[in-house]
């Protein structure tokens, strides 16, 4: 396990950067109390997460984020064949860093019962992060819910509704897709919130945006529960979960900077 931080950190410095299909992120920091934790799982190009294995592995292209000592860096590289034998070699020894599997029933009680918040990656927008001139208060600038992510949406918020479950507040990054998103759920006034804002083009924001947003959720206190909608790479930051678009994780706030991820949450399939 003490080889495996300095081998990625030194691939990763080896191999040129490329563009990418796979995502993965080595889960280097434990989402309830922050310390160096480790892992490493991979999101194929629809998003879902899964576990690097021998038959997946080879020359492909992949998207990495390190998370060590609140730093955030982001890599795009193409592994050989031999080269991702050798990683998934040294990365064998580590478990996984991944919330375990609980059962949907499960996690929709839990946001039933109050106290606790579904934190959600925006609905299904094309594309990777934003085109070059995005302006913030202008949409048509920006990377936007396709269609289908505009009927995801209504969909996840009709389960809401069918589940029971009653929020007390949405909290929104203020990226249009994922305010579009939060509204389309029609679960209660959408507050615009920055510090659910995507920091991918700006990855040096990450780990003090992080750190806030942790004390700020671990502080939630019992009544109805909370949605946030934000991005993919806030919540891989936050809780070490690659979510699909419209994937939730559900945490519980534990105080004093800390939370327990109970799991995902796929609605409105």
């Amino acid at each position: 396990q003490g080889m495996a931080k300095p081998m990625v950190n030194r691939l990763a410095s080896l191999i040129p950067l490329s563009g990418a299909l796979i995502l993965t992120a080595p889960a280097l920091a434990s989402p309830e109390t922050g310390k160096p934790a480790s892992g490493f799982n991979a999101a194929d190009s629809n998003g879902k997460t899964v576990r690097l294995s021998g038959q997946r592995a080879g020359s492909m292209l992949l998207t990495w984020t390190h998370r060590l000592s609140g730093e955030v860096l982001s890599r795009v590289i193409r592994l050989p064949a031999a080269i991702s034998a050798m990683l998934l070699g040294v990365l064998c020894l580590v478990p996984a860093g991944t919330a375990g599997a609980v059962p949907d029933a499960a996690l929709w009680t839990a946001l039933r019962s109050g106290g606790h918040i579904a934190i959600m990656r925006h609905a299904e927008a094309p594309g990777t992060g934003d085109p070059a001139g995005f302006q913030l208060d202008d949409c048509r600038t920006q990377r936007n819910l396709s269609a289908a992510g505009r009927e995801q949406a209504r969909r996840i918020g009709q389960q809401f509704r069918d589940q029971g479950v009653q929020i007390a507040r949405v909290l929104s990054s203020r990226w249009c897709r994922c305010l579009e998103t939060a509204r389309l759920l029609e679960l209660g006034p959408v507050e615009p919130y920055p510090m659910l804002d995507s920091f991918f083009q700006q990855p040096e924001r990450g780990p003090q945006q992080t750190a806030d947003l942790r004390r700020f959720l671990s502080e939630v206190r019992n009544g109805p529960s909370l949605v946030l909608v934000t991005h993919q790479v806030n919540i891989t930051a936050l809780t070490d979960v690659f979510p699909q678009p419209g994937e939730m994780v559900v945490i519980r706030p534990g105080g004093h900077d800390r939370f327990t991820v109970l799991g995902r949450l796929v609605a409105g399939g």
